[in-house]
């Protein structure tokens, strides 16, 4: 849908395409209008911005948050077993964390999957020999072994906290818990390898 047709939808009492190209041939008018339409629509976290909490829980019920990973850097990765960018990118995460272990590089890979089963997307993750950590919706099972003063987020509540847009969207997060790359989209190696760098982390593709 283009702008004037956009706007046109929005705003009907313009009353028609000759009154509302005329608002539109004004310069300024069309400027500010297409500021006050994105700009409550930041694609994710940005750069600069503190990295949002959560407490979500992994395969053996253990709870995790995000404090668990403050000073050292972290990669935070959003991801589903439906989207094909998430699963093409999931063994390069693997790569590189094995790559930095080896290296004796203190940071984290974490996995937050996005309001699936969590039996399934665990059995993805092993059927795909990826051994990173990732992090869950609870199942009852695991709510009910907690105690009562635990909380615990759901993981569509972190992406909308994270103002996740698409799937995969990969914060790299520095070991004060800034945000300092988004990525949104499938990760390429030369890609990681440039985000790295923004948390201090060097790794060769």
């Amino acid at each position: 849908m283009n702008l004037p047709r956009l706007l046109y939808w929005l705003f009907p009492r313009l009353t028609g395409p000759s009154r509302l190209h005329a608002h539109l041939a004004r310069g300024p008018f069309i400027l500010l209008l297409a500021v006050l339409l994105t700009a409550g629509v930041a694609l994710a976290q940005q750069p600069g911005d503190p990295a949002p909490d959560f407490s979500l829980v992994d395969q053996n019920g253990n709870v995790v948050t995000l404090d668990d990973f403050r000073g050292a850097p972290l990669v935070l990765n959003m991801w589903a077993t439906w989207c094909p960018p998430c699963r093409e990118e999931l063994p390069l995460f693997a790569r590189v964390n094995d790559d930095l272990a080896a290296a004796g590089v203190p940071m984290s890979f974490l996995l937050v999957n996005s309001n699936e089963s969590q039996n399934a997307a665990a059995t993805f993750l092993a059927e795909q020999n990826i051994d990173l950590p990732a992090v869950f919706d609870a199942t009852r099972e695991q709510r009910q072994a907690l105690a009562e003063d635990v909380r615990l987020d759901q993981t569509l509540d972190v992406l909308r906290r994270y103002r996740v847009r698409g799937m995969p969207t990969t914060f790299f997060i520095d070991a004060d818990g800034i945000v300092r790359q988004v990525a949104v989209g499938m990760v390429t190696p030369q890609a990681m390898a440039q985000s790295l760098d923004s948390i201090g982390v060097v790794w060769q593709p």
